[in-house]
């Protein structure tokens, strides 16, 4: 079956056409793509991708997708993916080992966290726990496999692979943030940083190299751990191009009155995305006279504080719960005027170009966020990505601005040569080539 095809069920199934939900995920892994490659080496890699996969927040729908983009240059690519319990009750993980190419294995490995943030140290213990795990299944498998390159997302999943000097000369690990700045409140908030930077440069030191989403977060990570790994590789969070092209055709804008606009969120509700903002930036956007309302793609534990504020301030809301990557898509393509994201500054949002604003711009849709060095920098620019101050009136004006603008269209799709960074076969066909030369 085609990818558009199976985009165009998933979309239908899931609920973003006003359906009930099936979850069939849209990538034909086998086929996107290949068409745009051409020639691959012929001495392919063998690779072991250890990341959790199954799921519906950003991080994991960027790794399952960093995974597909690996599994078309290696001659074959193992997954151990820590799946949760939810999902392996409701079995939604068994789409993930339907839609994979044939030269992928997935290994699903239970794995559950405690709810709570407060509670932050017992996860950290659980999360040793798994490394243990981990370890002995990967060293298992590369006895009898001997890979190329071992790919861990997460710092604390590569504890223990780091004491192997056979293991830790091929594994590059990646870190996606720094995980201290998103701990508030935490019991034994002290021991718990000391024990996370201990792990940190343990694994900075010991294993083959880390991979993080830009070099400006690198040199911060540096700077912060004080410890220089051996290499440091840029995997952008990016796009599939294909994917992105196929959700533009057959998922069409909703046709609106004068005045009438949807200012849109994608993500996870948590404090540090700026979600204590959403219903005062909308708030002021209707007093300078537009209809207009709140409609969040996802969810979260503030879902309920959002609920609360927009109902204080008169905000008209719409949460859709989490739901598949292509059907989040679809929705924001259709629905969104403009997306926003008043997030927090730290050193992670300040050096990490999200990948919803990857999307939201190759969908034609502009995004306000706020002012920090990575969108400063940025060669989207005015061209689709805005910056205001982290106050909801700026940003209420700075929306009001592009709305006069572009009056009921949303922008052009920018050319190809913009996005070539952050296409996943790209970046994924660099880091292979770059690992193989030693």
């Amino acid at each position: 079956m085609g990818e558009g095809r199976l985009l165009c069920r998933e979309v239908v199934q899931d609920g973003a056409l006003g359906r009930g939900s099936k979850n069939i995920y849209p990538y034909n892994p086998q086929q996107e793509g290949a068409r745009r490659m051409g020639s691959i080496n012929k001495n392919k890699k063998t690779l072991l991708f250890i990341s959790a996969i199954v799921g519906s927040t950003g991080d994991v729908i960027n790794e399952w997708q960093v995974a597909m983009s690996l599994a078309k240059h290696a001659r074959n690519v193992f997954i151990i993916a820590p799946v949760g319990l939810r999902y392996v009750i409701s079995r939604e993980y068994k789409k993930y080992l339907l839609d994979r190419p044939s030269n992928t294995r997935i290994i699903l490995l239970p794995f559950a966290l405690l709810p709570s943030d407060f509670l932050y140290l017992m996860n950290l213990i659980i999360f040793i726990f798994y490394s243990l795990m981990i370890y002995i299944l990967t060293l298992t498998l590369d006895m009898m496999i001997h890979f190329d390159i071992i790919y861990v997302r997460d710092s604390r999943l590569a504890l223990l692979l780091a004491f192997s000097p056979r293991l830790a000369r091929k594994c590059f690990v990646k870190i996606a943030a720094i995980l201290e700045d998103g701990i508030y409140q935490v019991l034994l908030r002290q021991l718990t940083l000391m024990l996370i930077n201990s792990i940190d440069r343990h694994v900075l030191e010991r294993t083959a190299g880390i991979i993080t989403h830009s070099a400006d977060f690198a040199k911060s990570l540096v700077l912060r751990k004080k410890v220089l790994p051996k290499r440091i590789i840029v995997i952008p969070p990016g796009i599939m191009l294909n994917t992105v092209k196929i959700v533009r055709r057959i998922c069409r804008r909703k046709t609106k009155t004068e005045n009438e606009v949807t200012v849109g969120f994608l993500g996870f509700l948590a404090p540090w995305q700026g979600v204590d903002m959403l219903c005062s930036i909308v708030a002021e956007l209707n007093r300078l006279g537009y209809k207009a309302k709140l409609k969040v793609v996802g969810d979260g534990p503030l879902k309920r504080q959002l609920l609360k504020e927009c109902t204080k301030l008169g905000v008209p809301v719409e949460i859709t719960g989490f739901v598949s990557h292509p059907v989040a898509l679809c929705i924001a393509r259709r629905d969104f005027d403009v997306m926003v994201l008043p997030r927090v500054s730290t050193e992670t949002t300040a050096t990490i170009m999200p990948i919803k604003v990857i999307e939201a711009l190759a969908l034609g849709i502009p995004v306000v966020a706020t002012e920090l060095p990575v969108y400063e920098s940025s060669a989207f620019r005015e061209k689709g990505l805005y910056t205001s101050r982290r106050d909801p009136k700026a940003f209420a004006e700075t929306i009001a601005r592009i709305l006069r603008e572009s009056g009921s269209d949303t922008i052009k799709l920018p050319s190809f040569d913009l996005f070539k960074p952050y296409l996943y076969d790209y970046s994924v066909k660099r880091f292979i080539e770059y690992v193989s030369e030693g």
